[in-house]
């Protein structure tokens, strides 16, 4: 029998997934980054090959879970695996393992679809903003990098930085980059909570958007990547100003982005989930936990659900 998995790894900088409760989720491959100087906020090259390294064992279209939002420069690194011949999911047997509810470990696998791919990006922040240290990657400007960097990635959408930081975002990037605001995100919901409006509005957007891009550009693949700065304060706790988001609505919006993507004929090739609390905030880090096994559920049972009928 054959289902469509997801392997997982959390990459571990500040310690935050070496506490006794850590937030990563069950069955996550533990890569250890602490020794790896010149890595916070900013990535200079002994970081980069340090990084590049690791990534020498990492499979294809894999969840990643990369501590926090200092170190959301980890998707550049990630999408540099997602080239055309790389982008989709493959069926793959199932494997047995201890560490997982269930004992189901679920891996998507590369596949073979062609074209590009988009790269989708619930964010309070554009991190589009050309680094204070000219050359080095940083968690301010990565998604610049990438679109300049990385020909096989078609463009962007941004979901969540308010107007003032998006009319700030660099021009020449911008313009593969289609932007939702948190402006116009909080005109959506009601004024207590997340609401049909909200859905209907949000899913109006993202299929037209990937419906375009997938038209222009012959997109084949989405890739996701979660900053939980997009969250309220009631749901998270990290490093950096947050937006108004509940973990409800998050989930809502990434569902969206897969099923939508998967009715146009797009693979859904890996994701990546940041903005851990520091270590020492235990209260932060049960959110983000929860967070993290929220996100991971929907990932996993999406890749199962796309796999189709069993096959023996």
């Amino acid at each position: 029998m054959e289902r469509l998995r997801i392997t997982s790894s959390c990459w571990d900088f500040s310690g935050v997934y070496s506490m006794p409760d850590d937030p990563a989720p069950p069955g996550c491959r533990y890569i250890d980054m602490k020794n790896v100087t010149g890595s916070r906020s900013y990535c200079d090259d002994e970081a980069a090959g340090r990084i590049f390294e690791v990534m020498k064992n990492e499979p294809h279209g894999s969840i990643h879970y990369i501590d926090t939002g200092s170190y959301h420069y980890l998707t550049w690194f990630f999408l540099h695996e997602v080239q055309p011949g790389n982008a989709g999911g493959g069926i793959v047997h199932e494997v047995q393992s201890d560490n997982v509810d269930g004992g189901i470990v679920h891996e998507v696998q590369p596949g073979n679809a062609g074209g590009g791919f988009v790269l989708v990006v619930f964010d309070n922040h554009t991190d589009m903003q050309p680094p204070a240290f000219e050359g080095l990657l940083s968690c301010g400007g990565w998604i610049i990098r990438a679109l300049q960097d990385i020909p096989s990635l078609c463009g962007a959408l941004v979901i969540g930085p308010d107007e003032e930081a998006i009319a700030a975002a660099d021009e020449s990037a911008a313009q593969k980059v289609r932007f939702l605001s948190r402006e116009r995100l909080a005109a959506w919901r009601s004024a207590d909570s997340f609401n049909e409006n909200f859905c209907g509005s949000f899913e109006k957007w993202v299929r037209k958007e990937l419906a375009d891009l997938r038209q222009k550009y012959g997109a084949s693949a989405v890739y996701l990547s979660v900053d939980k700065d997009i969250l309220s304060e009631e749901y998270a706790r990290t490093s950096w100003s947050q937006g108004e988001t509940s973990n409800e609505e998050l989930a809502f919006m990434v569902r969206s982005v897969l099923h939508a993507s998967q009715d146009y004929g797009m693979s859904f090739t890996g994701a990546d989930v940041c903005g851990e609390s520091e270590p020492e905030d235990t209260y932060g880090c049960t959110l983000g936990r929860k967070t993290n096994l929220m996100l991971h559920r929907l990932f996993t049972e999406f890749c199962i659900s796309a796999s189709g009928p069993a096959q023996s």
